[in-house]
Parts: C-alpha cells; sequence; structure tokens
C-alpha cells in the first residue's frame, strides 16, 4: 500500500472499468480507464479519466483524521454530432449507476460517496467525440 488515497484510485478505477455496454451500461467508457492522464489520442476512445483533486480536511484528532477526497471522473465516447448531449446523459448515467448502484462497499474506510454535480462539456466543432464529468467527494477516515 502506498497510500489510502492510491488504493481509493484503484478502487475507483475498478469500479468504473467495469462500465460496459456487455454488462447492461449505455457505453463502453470502462473499456479504458486512466489515473490522471489528461491528454489521450482519439482513438483511445472510449474511456474514463479519474481526476483526483485537493482534498479537505474535516476533522482530526491526533494521527486519525476525517476527509473529503474530491474527484473528477471524465467519461470520453463518439456521438452523434447533432446530438452529442444524448450520449453525454448516457455517460452521466453509467458513472452515477457504477458508483452508487453496487451493494458491495467501495473500500472500507470510505464512510460515504457524495454527489457533487455533473457536466457536459462543450463538443468541439468537427469532432464526433463527447465528454461528460461526474464530480464526488469520497468522505473517509484514515490515519495521517
Amino acid at each position: 500500500m502506498i497510500s489510502l488515497e492510491h488504493d481509493l484510485s484503484l478502487a475507483l478505477s475498478t469500479r468504473l472499468a467495469g462500465i460496459r455496454t456487455a454488462d447492461g451500461f449505455h457505453t463502453d467508457i470502462g473499456a479504458e480507464v486512466f489515473r490522471g492522464r489528461v491528454a489521450f489520442d482519439p482513438d483511445r476512445v472510449p474511456c474514463v479519466v479519474l481526476v483526483e483533486k485537493d482534498d479537505v480536511p474535516l476533522e482530526q484528532k491526533r494521527s486519525a483524521v476525517k476527509l473529503g477526497l474530491p474527484y473528477l471522473l471524465i467519461g470520453y465516447a463518439c456521438c452523434d454530432p447533432a446530438h452529442p448531449n444524448d450520449t453525454a446523459h448516457q455517460i452521466i448515467a453509467d458513472i452515477k449507476r457504477a458508483l452508487f448502484s453496487p451493494a458491495d462497499p467501495l473500500h472500507p474506510k470510505v464512510r460515504e460517496i457524495q454527489y457533487q454535480g455533473r457536466s457536459i462539456l462543450p463538443r468541439e466543432d468537427g469532432l464526433s467525440l463527447v465528454s461528460a464529468v461526474v464530480e464526488i467527494r469520497l468522505e473517509v477516515v484514515g490515519e495521517l
């Protein structure tokens, strides 16, 4: 174990990798999961990128700490250029389902997965590619 944060990024990556149409999802963004990589070739689409934001200390007692760990989950998929939001809504629905529907916990130290919002990013003219973001915050308890 490198750190709790690393373990959590791996757990999130595993959960996101399950987003496949063969498993009943709308998209195949789980085909490739990147942790922190925001620049990639369009031939790597569909994919999802996990971006870690700055943690927020919520409470501390000696070396035990309660943290809020925010993440951006950015899904990329090919789309109909005339209606890119249709695919973006599928991406958002898939990410939400992967995170909030499973009965098994993400990680023993995660107390809560909080939904923080979503965005559909503007599609660049001429591209048949859309991206959508779901922002979450994990509330965890651990040791410093």
